[in-house]
């Protein structure tokens, strides 16, 4: 929970999750993670260069998190708010080709989900924007740390509705409803879970995965990760939602299910545990603030090969529906499934999981600089799902792209399958 002097407070869970793993993989400098969020959007015509810095400023007082930066950055790290006001950074892409407009805006792109964060002096978030011809492009980068992917959607919204009221074009945002520390003090005073009921759910996280036979922790920085993606065919992303609705679930439901039991399916097992993020955001007011509100889930799915999907999807739902109930601090649920925690630490979260599996679901979400989290143990490559299709990101070290095909095309043989007949046994589906 959020708790401290006036000058400055503890990391929010969601944040501990997070800092937990920046600080396993990169302990000298988490700010050089290269793990940023981002987010562009479309200014048309010529900019008025003086408006859109006043547009920064003002929306990065309306936010705490904007104005936030770490008083220390140890294992138990303060924050503390006042910092500089973030520069707008112009660049301006070729004048006459197209391709130069692509090249300069692909490389501030990626500049922005590299930059490195000054954690001590803040700001934690920085504004580009890139001049072309006949338009611009506003990029926004955002520490983790202070912000989800929401947060990149509602920062994009509110620079835009800001630089347009300034121009006469439309109303200036709405008052913020309230505020991060206020919200997350609040969700600290919810009762904590009875240490034998979590104890009890916490057996289901048991046996962790098998660790790698490498250097834990990495000594050096791992590769970039690779990414493949796929396609689903037109009639079954149309048939998803009808699936979805016949079973009585989600989309979601149903692809991460499909997921976990390709992944049974090949491994040979009947148990994995999925780690997939939740938004933390409940009530309309928490939609149009910027902070980490999003955590992780710790999902158990038990995969037996005469079960329908129908049957998994409940069984899916209902495991998801207890994950988000329990939903225990990061560091309290460590403690129980690894007794060495306090001494092992840093000891991030992807120890707990044998694939990360995510949905882009958030409006505005760029799905090119998606990075799924990486990992020292034996995962299945990360999956980031939409209703048409959506990329598998493995680590090349430990797979080949020939495994990574075969695995992408088992999975789109067995969701157009689920499509198909959602009650067919698992075992029968075509997805070797």
């Amino acid at each position: 929970m959020l708790v401290g002097s006036a000058d400055s407070f503890r990391l929010s869970p969601a944040q501990e999750t997070l800092w937990e793993y920046l600080k396993y993989f990169h302990p000298g400098d988490p700010g050089a993670a290269a793990m940023n969020l981002v987010g562009t959007a479309m200014l048309p015509g010529t900019v008025d260069i003086a408006s859109l810095r006043a547009a920064v400023d003002e929306v990065g007082e309306r936010h705490e998190p904007l104005h936030t930066r770490f008083a220390r950055a140890g294992m138990e790290p303060r924050l503390t708010l006042g910092c500089p006001r973030v520069p707008l950074i112009v660049s301006t892409a070729g004048d006459h080709l197209r391709a130069d407009h692509a090249e300069r805006l692909a490389a501030v792109v990626d500049a922005a989900v590299r930059r490195r964060f000054d954690l001590l002096a803040g700001p934690l978030w920085a504004a580009y924007l890139v001049r072309r011809q006949r338009d611009s492009v506003l990029v926004v980068s955002l520490f983790p740390i202070v912000g989800d992917e929401r947060s990149i959607w509602v920062l994009i919204r509110e620079l835009g509705r800001s630089y347009r009221a300034r121009a006469g074009l439309g109303p200036a945002p709405a008052a913020v409803p309230t505020t991060y520390r206020a919200t997350v003090t609040s969700r600290a005073s919810t009762p904590a879970l009875d240490d034998d009921v979590l104890r009890q759910w916490c057996q289901r996280l048991l046996p962790l995965p098998e660790a790698l036979p490498q250097a834990d922790p990495p000594v050096a920085e791992p590769p970039s990760l690779v990414r493949r993606r796929f396609s689903l065919p037109p009639p079954t992303r149309v048939g998803l939602t009808r699936t979805a609705r016949l079973i009585g679930t989600t989309r979601f439901v149903l692809l991460l299910g499909a997921y976990a039991a390709l992944l049974a399916l090949r491994a040979g097992t009947d148990r994995v545990v999925m780690g997939t993020p939740t938004p933390g955001r409940h009530g309309g007011a928490l939609g149009s603030l910027v902070g980490r509100f999003a955590d992780i889930l710790y999902v158990e799915i038990r995969v037996s090969t005469s079960m329908s999907f129908h049957d998994l999807s409940c069984h899916v739902q209902e495991r998801l529906t207890e994950a988000a109930r329990v939903a225990p601090p990061f560091t309290r649920l460590a403690a129980l499934v690894h007794p060495a925690f306090l001494d092992d630490r840093p000891w991030p979260f992807v120890h707990l999981i044998d694939a990360w599996f995510s949905a882009e679901t958030v409006a505005g979400s760029n799905t090119s600089s998606w990075q799924p989290p990486r990992h020292v143990r034996r995962h299945a490559p990360g999956a980031r799902v939409n209703g048409s299709g959506g990329v598998l990101a493995y680590d090349p070290r430990h797979f080949t792209s020939a495994q990574v095909d075969t695995l992408a095309d088992g999975y789109v043989r067995l969701v157009c399958g689920v499509v198909a007949d959602p009650h067919r046994p698992i075992g029968g589906h075509r997805a070797q």
